[in-house]
């Protein structure tokens, strides 16, 4: 976040490591010393942390952690965090400090340690995507190929040495070629190549004989934000292909460039409504099945009282933090008809008894549904997961920022086993079961785990369909 300064500071004041850095180091050095005064001063008059100061157009807050504070600072006046961003923010760090600083001391951690964590630090909480940016791919640069498939192998046009991941790309196409329904116009997928370290965005178009590509490479820092946004990249892909008779890569990937992030359901809740023990009274011994569906991405909908239903949709959003989930807290019964049946296929819907048994004769994928019938006090889907019902039981009680936060570091080594499964598709088919076999018996994470991030890796690369 180019807008916050974080600083590592002893309890007794010394500045272990500052980012970014001042060229004053005097400066920095007297008002970490003072600010730990503060902190230490209102402690011992007040019998309470000091979580920030204010003055003039400036807000500092602190995070303390055993023997060290850290002091977070905002650069730009312009610049303000929400009070629940702050929460939020400040969670994350103490989480993040709590696994790299446990038990240490002030003097074992070296000015360069103190900088690598701070980097980790930041990178949480970017991760964490507190301040949108708005346009995430502006920046992002276009590049283009043509593959001519051949009885054997393959001719790249336009190709630059420079750039042999094309060749892997346009391998993966090739391999794929004859499965692949050429009646779409225009296919994207997601693909983590581990031999250059990267993540790609890739767009193409084929008759089976000339396939032309386009892709971004997608910043480590915007792994996540892709992602989450892949869903709505696919309309804007779908809409094009319906719209243009002529497709124009430049003009295709200048619309993705100019995509305005909105965020998710999850950004727009009130976590004062979010109550992670209502889980567990509602939805009792079938909690697993519902967030297999949430988790996942797969409809889920609510069927039952109005204000009970909105309990749940917001609680549940708390494990969306993953998704750009569609939800529709409560469909009115008079406007049936308005309905767009397709969002129905995805994300969380809320509705009367009623409305369901109108409605279910017109849902498609009704394998994936999952429902929450309150009035009946039965809940029903295809798959069930206990992976986080243990980390739940711990925080259930906990405040909803600081629940939300510890969730979402077991929601990104879903995303992070999700990516490394896009990239079986760079293995021979002959090792793809095996790789799949070795991640099922050597992972820490229970099978349902897996099930999951496949899931997820498959909406956002369909070419992992024709292997598994």
């Amino acid at each position: 976040m180019e807008n916050i300064k974080l600083s590592l500071v002893s309890k007794s004041g010394i500045l272990l490591a500052s980012i970014p850095e001042t060229e004053d180091d005097m400066q920095e050095i007297l008002a970490s010393g003072l600010i730990s005064a503060i902190i230490a001063y209102a402690k011992e008059m007040h019998s309470r942390e000091l979580q920030s100061i204010s003055y003039y157009d400036r807000t500092i807050s602190f995070v303390e952690f055993q023997e060290f504070v850290f002091i977070v600072e905002t650069l730009d006046k312009e610049f303000t965090l929400s009070e629940r961003q702050t929460k939020q923010l400040l969670e994350q760090i103490s989480l993040s400090a709590s696994s790299l600083l446990e038990g240490r001391e002030p003097e074992t951690v070296s000015e360069g340690e103190a900088y690598l964590i701070l980097e980790h630090c930041f990178h949480d909480i970017n991760s964490l995507n507190l301040i949108l940016n708005r346009y995430p791919l502006k920046k992002l640069m276009s590049e283009f190929f043509t593959i001519l498939h051949k009885v054997k192998g393959i001719d790249i046009l336009d190709n630059d040495n420079s750039k042999p991941y094309r060749r892997l790309i346009a391998e993966i196409i090739d391999n794929n070629i004859t499965k692949i329904d050429q009646q779409i116009k225009l296919q994207s997928f997601m693909i983590l190549l581990p031999e250059h370290k990267k993540t790609f965005y890739v767009v193409f178009n084929t008759d089976g004989f000339t396939t032309k590509v386009g892709y971004f490479i997608i910043p480590t820092e915007l792994d996540y934000t892709l992602f989450r946004i892949y869903p709505l990249l696919e309309k804007i892909l779908l809409e094009y292909g319906k719209t243009q008779k002529i497709i124009d890569f430049e003009t295709l990937f200048r619309e993705f460039q100019n995509f305005e992030d909105l965020g998710n359901n999850y950004s727009k809740v009130d976590l004062e409504e979010v109550s992670i023990a209502s889980l567990f009274n509602l939805l009792r011994q079938d909690l697993g099945t519902v967030l297999f569906a949430v988790l996942s991405g797969n409809p889920l909908y609510i069927i039952g009282d109005k204000s009970v239903n909105k309990l749940l949709v917001d609680t549940l959003s708390v494990f969306t933090q993953h998704l750009s989930y569609n939800v529709e807290k409560w469909i009115v019964d008079e406007d049936l008809s308005t309905i767009d049946y397709s969002l129905l296929n995805q994300g969380i819907v809320g509705m009367s008894l009623k409305t369901f048994r109108e409605i279910l004769p017109l849902v498609q994928n009704k394998e994936k549904l999952t429902i929450i019938n309150l009035e009946e006090e039965s809940i029903s889907g295809p798959n069930t997961s206990n992976y986080f019902l243990d980390n739940l039981e711990k925080i259930k009680y906990e405040d909803a920022t600081k629940a939300s936060v510890i969730l979402f570091q077991e929601i990104k080594k879903l995303v992070s086993m999700a990516y490394i499964l896009t990239s079986i598709l760079t293995l021979p088919k002959e090792d793809s079961d095996s790789f799949l076999k070795n991640q099922t018996e050597q992972s820490p994470y229970p099978k349902s785990f897996l099930e999951i991030a496949m899931n997820l890796a498959k909406q956002r690369n369909k070419l992992l369909n024709f292997i598994f």
